[in-house]
């Protein structure tokens, strides 16, 4: 019996970018995956697990979940990643394997033993969110092509920011919004606050989202699937 017993996962995956100066080990012979460039397979992570990460946690803590696995088995849960996914593999290159990608995220995310906490996942949102949606959100938006799921994301956000338990660093900002607007207006406030006066100030944007955090209200996370 080993009390001090480290749970893991049964997942591994190294991208490493071959410019080495001389010769190297054969990693590849192991797994490792050599590329030209490991940028396109940074943006996939931080856009795909993390970006879904963060959206699990929005919706999931609303709707009683506790970690990643009952987020995702939840009968929304790999509906509304797999949505989401497709949506943002629209802004990534084409030479990646998204799919397979997104197949190894589901497999990986119904891994009851890993107890990820989506309290945890869903701290310093207001951070992470700028990194992970608002970029393909915004390469969407300028390719004329529509962006729903990310859409509807930003609105689980915004919903997120009204918990009491909230842990980020602009927590109590987000309270006062919500205290001062009472619910109206605290959208495009909310979108300021993340660093994005553009769409604070695009009205037909902003109704959107103010449209979806009602849609949420009324009928959960299945809202994001209409």
């Amino acid at each position: 019996r080993d009390e001090g017993a480290v749970v893991g996962e049964p997942f591994t995956q190294w991208v490493l970018q071959d410019t080495f100066a001389a010769e190297r080990p054969r990693w590849e012979d192991t797994g490792a995956l050599f590329v030209p460039d490991v940028a396109p397979y940074q943006v996939m992570k931080l856009r795909l697990l993390n970006g879904s990460h963060t959206l699990l946690s929005c919706l999931g803590l609303a709707d009683g979940r506790e970690t990643v696995a009952d987020a995702i088995t939840a009968p929304w849960g790999e509906p509304v990643l797999r949505a989401y996914a497709a949506e943002v593999a629209r802004s990534l290159p084409e030479d990646l394997d998204v799919e397979a990608y997104v197949d190894g995220l589901v497999a990986r995310f119904t891994n009851s033993a890993m107890r990820h906490r989506l309290r945890q996942i869903a701290t310093d949102g207001s951070l992470k969110v700028t990194e992970r949606w608002l970029p393909p959100l915004r390469e969407l938006r300028s390719a004329g092509l529509p962006a729903p799921m990310l859409t509807g994301a930003l609105a689980a956000w915004v919903r997120h920011t009204r918990d009491q338990q909230l842990d980020d660093p602009a927590a109590d900002r987000m309270h006062t919004v919500w205290h001062a607007t009472q619910r109206r207006g605290a959208v495009p406030e909310l979108l300021t606050l993340l660093g994005t006066p553009d769409l604070a100030e695009d009205t037909g944007f902003v109704n959107t989202v103010e449209e979806r955090v009602a849609a949420l209200d009324t009928s959960g996370p299945t809202a994001l699937l209409g």
